[in-house]
């Protein structure tokens, strides 16, 4: 009876489960949908949809479930382990952080640009590995910052879709005063920052630029918010590459590319420490939401385990050691 989300209760589905499916408040047509769709394939003992608020969520963590799965914020992420260890039940976070992004100065500014506006344009920035947070090195920061604009400017005129709702478009106004409805992604330097944009995850199309001279500078940067979901590095020179994985840990890792890192199935998908806890996706999502349950039945007859079993003679022990050899 796993408590799964949208991305990963049809793994728990194969896994042999009962699901119960709780989709964000935030999102209400869309749990309509689902609702409808689930109504319409299984019956409840199969899935079951429980739509509601924080109360509903709160409601739904006391019952005697064998596994949460919980997508979301660090915050509430934080609320669903409390719970869940109180009952020692097993759980999976996907959670966020600020997935900061490393770009050397051996890049093509041009292509790295379109990769970054992709990502941060894309559903205007609501993903939880959108890049916030841009650590350029320092000979190349005010040219990437003129032909981020430049290739901007040519989609202005372009729709976009808006932000989830009123609150969120709020709170992105209080991190930066812009109308978040018709702008398109933004840079903002990060001596110019609101505290905000610096602390929380944005969930937004804006990103926080900083700029770097030595690998100290970005440890000072990557230190501000460890252990992100995601990583990512843009460079040619594979030196600077592996020394970028193996000092800074993270979720998942993206090099020259953004986000598409979790659309491979093949991979596990997941955080790290304030990022989340577990794996999933593909077979590792099945994995997940299984007991992994060994068996061993022993069909040889009694007497032909008689040499392991008290008292032993100078044969058996003899014969103990030649097996203890070929095991090991």
């Amino acid at each position: 009876q796993p408590f799964p989300d949208d991305a990963s209760w049809q793994r728990a589905l194969a896994a042999g489960n009962t699901v119960i499916i709780k989709p964000s408040e935030l999102t209400n047509r869309t749990s309509l949908v689902l609702e409808k769709m689930c109504k319409d394939c299984f019956t409840q003992d199969e899935v079951l949809i429980e739509l509601g608020d924080k109360e509903k969520t709160t409601e739904l963590l006391s019952y005697p479930v064998d596994h949460v799965f919980f997508t979301g914020s660090t915050r509430v992420g934080r609320i669903v382990a409390k719970s869940c260890a109180e009952r020692l039940i097993p759980y999976t976070l996907e959670l966020g952080g600020k997935s900061p992004t490393i770009i050397d100065n051996t890049v093509n500014i041009k292509e790295v640009v379109k990769k970054i506006f992709w990502g941060k344009f894309a559903n205007r920035g609501q993903a939880c590995v959108a890049p916030d947070i841009l650590i350029i090195h320092q000979a190349i920061k005010a040219q990437f910052v003129v032909e981020y604009y430049k290739y901007a400017e040519q989609f202005k005129h372009e729709n976009s879709t808006a932000i989830i709702n009123e609150n969120h478009s709020l709170r992105l106004k209080s991190m930066a005063d812009i109308d978040f409805n018709t702008t398109h992604t933004l840079l903002v330097d990060a001596k110019n920052a609101n505290e905000k944009l610096k602390t929380e995850e944005i969930f937004g199309p804006i990103a926080l630029l900083y700029s770097y001279k030595t690998l100290q500078d970005i440890e000072k940067i990557y230190n501000t918010s460890p252990n992100p979901l995601a990583l990512y590095v843009f460079s040619e020179d594979k030196n600077f590459i592996e020394t970028i994985l193996n000092k800074f840990p993270s979720g998942g890792v993206g090099i020259n590319t953004l986000i598409v890192h979790l659309a491979n199935h093949n991979l596990p998908f997941g955080g790290i420490g304030t990022s989340g806890q577990g794996k999933y996706h593909g077979f590792f999502g099945f994995l997940e939401l299984s007991h992994q349950r060994a068996i061993l039945e022993k069909n040889l007859p009694n007497s032909s385990l008689d040499l392991i079993y008290p008292p032993y003679s100078a044969a058996k022990s003899i014969f103990i050691q030649i097996l203890k050899k070929i095991v090991t």
